[in-house]
Formats: structure tokens, C-alpha cells, sequence
């Protein structure tokens, strides 16, 4: 595997510097350039999960520059960091890819900072200790404000705001709790941490625990966190709508879930995980019911995003392999089905996202169309798609921990977003006096993604079984 832990950080940091430049001299080749990078870029993530299955190791540690891991910087990648490396590579490279056609103008500012967000996502993952874990985390995330309002719209420019000032307050209170780390232990590597953390005082370590809990909570947009969410999806470009709901919100997942073990309370704190149960339910409430009063479809996506958290948040608070293994499912299942339903709503909205202005747009472009109903329906959870198995998983994981109440809100939430989903269906589907589109979309980029996220959201069920079982021998990794 050799140094491809550093590279998967370096090389997109190194093209985010090179874009300008090639922009500059050579205009004519950015975009086959660009596509070309984003390639390399998930080639390289690849490499580095092949490399760690084939080497049969439970963990690859990297120090960089031979320095151990008490003053040196220390890379670590074991099955759950290779798990979210694979997820979140996909969906970067699936931006990429579909920003080459829907973003023809777009300046080269915005390929800019589109490599630093990927650069500062592999960061988080790998990452192994607690400083470098908070500068990887400010990284992707001042790169993804001036994202979200890259259309230059007024509302854009406010949610990029709103966003800003949220990302910041669950930045300072994870800032907080590193502090708070250190103060105890004397040390800010996750290992040694994790080895001590029980010797802490209990007030302190409550303390950490909150301090993380709450700022993780904020970057998931957990309720009551998550005002936040709805307009900065909602406003910014489709392809950023994409990567903020499915790649960036899996930041927070991973580093509930690899958190989680380190501070003890994976398994063994009942009051953090009844604390997760309860906020997971009424973001799963929560947020179905308030993508039930939306009349723009992208912020009822954006709402279904919320929900979808919950569902994530249920998982972790059940803790256990099936908890945990449900939940990593379910970020895999909801990254390709949210991306693939923002991908598709970009090309069938042409523009305005209002649902009185959309009655049969998704029969006027029909690639995007069948994307749309096939991403939605997976959203809802209905077979033959995979968030159907994850859903499930999870749903068991409760019944298996004696918890039926928690159980029965999946198929609630099920149903509820079956309901606005089938609204948002009667006005994209219905017959309308324009003709359809009989021709394919023509740019390939497009296609190839659309096609990706529509089958990836069939085949993830297909595989549910092979998948099943990884996630699980992942999950039995982290509270073994």
C-alpha cells in the first residue's frame, strides 16, 4: 500500500493548486483535465482500500516522516476509516463528474474548492489524532461555505451564512472537547486517549463526551440541530446539493462512529445512547413531517436528509454489531439514493425547483426522470432497493435489544415520506400539454452518474448480503 494513505490527501490538495494554472494556459483542456483528477482521485482511494484487504491486517498505521505517535503526525486506516474512504471517494467522483456538464460556466474557483473538501474528507478519515482531526475538519468545511453560495444568489448567499455560523459553533464545541482531552490525558493521539479515557475524572469526561455529542450532532443535523440544513441544500447547485447531503453529512457519522468506542460509551453508557434513540426519533419524525409542508423539491429532499440522519443516529444509539452495521449500511444506501435524486432533480428542474412549476418534467426528460423515481423509492425504503436491507437491519437491532417503540419508527417514517414523495410523483409524472423528450441526455458524464446512482440503488440489495456481513465484521471491530 506504501504511501497511498498520504496521497489520497496530497494529490487532490496538489490539483486544487493546479486548476487555477491550468485554467490560466491551457482553458480549452480544464474540463477534460478536471475529469481526469477526480479519476485519479478515486483510483488512489481505491488502491488504498485494495491495498489494506490484501495486506489481512486489522489496521495500517502511517507516521509521516518516522515520527512517533507522541509528536508526530499518525495515519491510521483500519475497516471502518477503508468503509467511509470507499463511500465518501464515490461521491466525490460522482460530483465531479456531473458537475462537468451542469456547471459548463462555472469558474475555476469551484473545482478549487471542490478538491479541498476531498482532500479535507480523507483527512478526517484518516486521520489518528485529535488536532489534525480538527484542522481537517475547519478544511472541508471553509471550503464548502462559499460552495453552497456559488450560484450568487441572495438566498444562496444567506444559507451559506446560516451554514457558516452553524458549522462554526459545532466546530468550537468539538474544539472544546479536544481541549479537554488533552488537559486530561496529555495527549491528543485517538489510541492513547482511548487507552486512559476511563481513568478521567467523571465530570470531565461527561464533559468531552457532551462537548463532541452536541458538535457532531450539529455537523448531522440531528433536531434540534438542524435548521441549518434545509436552506443550505436547498440553495446552493445541484452537484453541491449532492455533496453536502450525501458525501459531507457522513463526516459527522464517522466521527460519531469512531468516536463513539474511543470515549467507552459504543456499548457500555446507556445515558449517551438514550440520548442518541431519543434525538434519532425525532429527527426521523421530525424531519419526514417537515418535508411534508415543503413545496420546493429540493428542500424536501433536504428534509429528507434530516430524516435520513435519524435513521443513522437509531443505528449508532442501538448500539451493538446489527446497530452498527444497519447504520453503515444505511450511509452507503443513502449516499447514492440522495446524490442520485439531486443529480436527476438538477436535470429535470432546469433551473426553478418549485413544485407548481414542475407538472411533467420528469416525463420530458426521462433518464433523469426514472432516476428520480428509482432514488425516491429507495429513499421511502421500498424494495428492490437498498436502503429496504439497511432499514430492516436497523429495525431488527431493535427488536433484538428489546426496543419495539424504536422499531416501529422506520415503517412511520416510511410512511410519512411515502406520502410527500407521492405528492411530489403526481405533480413530476403527470400528463402535461409539452411532449416528452424521446432522446437520452447527451453529455456522457451525466449519463454514466445518473446510471451509476440508479443501479447502485438496486444493486447495494442485490449484494445486501456480502455487504451485510462486511458491515457487521466491521461493526464487531468497534465494540469487540
Amino acid at each position: 500500500m506504501s504511501h497511498l494513505p498520504i496521497l489520497v490527501i496530497a494529490i487532490p490538495l496538489l490539483f486544487a493548486f493546479l486548476i487555477p494554472l491550468i485554467s490560466m494556459l491551457f482553458p480549452s483542456v480544464r474540463r477534460i483535465t478536471v475529469t481526469a483528477m477526480g479519476l485519479v482521485y478515486a483510483g488512489l482511494v481505491g488502491m488504498m482500500i485494495w491495498g489494506y484487504h490484501a495486506m489481512g491486517v486489522d489496521r495500517v498505521i502511517y507516521p509521516l516522516g518516522g515520527w512517533g505517535p507522541d509528536v508526530g503526525i499518525v495515519l491510521e486506516l483500519d475497516a471502518l476509516s477503508a468503509a467511509f474512504a470507499g463511500i465518501m471517494g464515490l461521491g466525490i467522483l460522482l460530483v465531479i463528474l456531473y458537475s462537468q456538464d451542469y456547471m459548463e460556466a462555472a469558474e475555476s474557483k469551484y473545482y478549487v474548492l471542490l478538491f479541498i473538501v476531498a482532500s479535507g474528507i480523507m483527512g478526517i478519515i484518516l486521520t489518528a489524532d485529535f488536532f489534525n482531526l480538527y484542522v481537517f475538519i475547519e478544511m472541508s468545511a471553509i471550503a464548502s461555505f462559499p460552495l453552497v453560495a456559488v450560484s450568487r444568489r441572495g438566498t444562496a448567499l444567506f444559507a451559506s451564512l446560516y451554514y457558516m455560523v452553524f458549522t462554526l459553533v459545532s466546530s468550537a464545541l468539538i474544539l472544546l472537547g479536544i481541549i479537554l482531552v488533552y488537559a486530561a490525558t496529555g495527549s491528543l493521539n485517538m489510541g492513547e486517549v482511548a487507552a486512559v479515557f476511563d481513568t478521567i475524572p467523571e465530570l470531565t469526561r461527561a464533559s468531552i463526551v457532551g462537548s463532541f455529542v452536541i458538535g457532531l450532532s450539529v455537523k448531522v443535523a440531528l433536531i434540534p440541530f438542524h435548521s441549518w440544513l434545509p436552506p443550505a441544500h436547498a440553495e446552493a447547485v445541484s452537484p453541491i446539493s449532492a455533496l453536502l447531503s450525501g458525501v459531507l453529512l457522513k463526516n459527522g457519522v464517522y466521527m460519531l462512529m469512531r468516536l463513539l468506542p474511543i470515549f467507552g460509551f459504543g456499548d457500555g453508557s446507556l445515558d449517551v445512547r438514550t440520548l442518541l434513540l431519543v434525538i434519532g426519533v425525532l429527527t426521523v419524525i421530525g424531519g419526514n413531517v417537515l418535508a411534508m409542508g415543503q413545496g420546493n423539491v429540493k428542500r424536501i429532499l433536504a428534509c429528507s436528509s434530516v430524516a435520513h440522519m435519524g435513521y443513522i443516529a437509531l443505528g449508532i444509539g442501538i448500539g451493538g454489531a446489527l446497530g452498527f452495521a444497519g447504520a453503515l449500511f444505511h450511509s452507503l444506501n443513502h449516499m447514492l439514493m440522495k446524490a442520485g435524486a439531486f443529480f436527476s432533480v438538477g436535470c429535470i428542474a432546469d433551473g426553478s425547483f418549485e413544485l407548481s412549476g414542475l407538472r411533467g418534467a420528469a416525463l420530458r426528460t426521462r433518464p433523469a426522470g426514472i432516476t428520480f423515481a428509482m432514488s425516491t423509492a429507495g429513499l421511502i425504503g421500498l424494495p428492490p432497493f437498498g436502503s429496504f436491507a439497511s432499514k430492516i437491519m436497523i429495525m431488527f437491532a431493535a427488536i433484538d435489544a428489546g426496543m419495539i417503540g424504536i422499531a416501529a419508527v422506520l415503517p412511520a417514517g416510511a410512511v410519512l415520506s411515502a406520502i410527500y414523495y407521492g405528492r411530489v410523483y403526481q405533480v413530476l409524472y403527470a400528463p402535461s400539454e409539452r411532449e416528452p423528450d424521446d432522446v437520452s441526455i447527451s453529455p456522457w458524464q451525466t449519463t454514466i452518474v445518473l446510471v451509476v446512482t440508479a443501479v447502485g440503488s438496486i444493486a447495494t440489495l442485490v449484494w445486501a448480503g456480502n455487504l451485510a456481513r462486511i458491515f457487521a465484521t466491521i461493526a464487531d471491530y468497534l465494540v469487540g
